[in-house]
């Protein structure tokens, strides 16, 4: 496994862990207070995050199986590389400006159950795997289509970074929502 691949591995399992461990002994009351009614409490955070990476697997899974191959707007979009590094920058924790979802991305449950921490780290190890599969692929070169908008393409190396690295937003705008006074205590 090459050093690229095992930080994105070891950094989903820090996501698992800390998700586990900040959020897995909430009620479900606590899961699905909101501080604001157009803002999203700890399950919606957890939830965008699962619908975000699993709207990707099919496109892994053909990856994975040798069956993908970039199209033509893929493979001669001049705006693969700012789009890929547009989103990695945008979705980045360091980044303090506020980034809509798109609807495809948004939560969509009114009750978010306890299930949730556990659905986020089941979805981290089907992501691992999709990565260790990955392995011996030119991940620059592989192009992805976004789930948003098909003439929107980055590379599969961004994507696994985009993917990664917004976990970590959510999970520290999910901690923040804990953080307030009015937060339900136990």
């Amino acid at each position: 496994m090459n050093t690229e691949t095992a930080n994105l591995i070891q950094s989903l399992e820090s996501s698992s862990k800390q998700v586990e461990e900040s959020f897995g002994k909430l009620s479900e009351s606590q899961l699905n207070w909101k501080p604001a009614p157009d803002r999203w409490g700890v399950g919606e955070c957890l939830e965008h995050l699962i619908k975000g990476n699993r709207l990707y697997f099919i496109q892994f899974e053909k990856i994975a199986k040798g069956e993908h191959k970039n199209s033509i707007w893929q493979s001669v979009s001049p705006f693969s590389g700012f789009f890929g590094n547009f989103l990695v920058k945008a979705v980045s924790p360091d980044n303090v400006k506020k980034v809509k979802a798109a609807a495809v991305f948004k939560p969509s449950r009114s009750l978010i159950p306890l299930s949730i921490v556990s659905e986020f780290s089941k979805t981290n190890d089907e992501l691992s795997s999709f990565i260790k599969k990955f392995e011996g692929i030119d991940i620059k070169k592989i192009k992805i289509t976004s789930p948003v908008a098909g003439f929107i393409t980055y590379s599969l190396e961004n994507t696994l970074k985009l993917l990664t690295i917004h976990e970590q937003r959510h999970i520290n705008q999910a901690k923040r929502v804990m953080e307030t006074d009015v937060f339900p205590k136990l």
